[in-house]
């Protein structure tokens, strides 16, 4: 038996799209937030990707952390704030650094790396 066919008759596709949508709702909202504050102080805004669909860039824009209208580094930011982003860059980059190669492509890593040192040097700077 497919879990499709498990499913059937449950209501479990209605929960996940409503799950689905719930999470789409948030993460506007965040963006929303996000923006108005940013606004207010002259910084940047959050805008809506056309298609909510990037190439995979397993670096700089990896497509299971882009599957809204915000990227999950955005809603990470907005929710832990100016040096709470910063820390967990910090705490990513050490991370990525450690496993370099023992997970995967080492070169990826050390590449992953760089990119949350980067991002908090960044965060930083504003």
């Amino acid at each position: 038996m497919t879990t499709e066919e498990f499913l059937k008759g449950t209501g479990a596709d209605d929960l996940i799209d409503n799950i689905d949508k719930a999470c789409q709702d948030a993460a506007n909202d965040i963006r929303d937030e996000v923006n108005a504050a940013h606004v207010k102080q002259g910084k940047w805004r959050y805008t809506i990707k056309e298609n909510n669909k990037q190439t995979d860039d397993p670096v700089n824009h990896p497509s299971h952390y882009c599957a809204g209208d915000i990227e999950c580094i955005d809603a990470i930011a907005s929710a832990l704030g100016h040096d709470g982003l910063i820390a967990f860059c910090r705490g990513s980059a050490i991370k990525y650094l450690w496993r370099a190669g023992l997970k995967g492509d080492i070169e990826e890593d050390l590449r992953k790396a760089a990119w949350y040192c980067e991002r908090a040097a960044k965060e930083v700077d504003e």
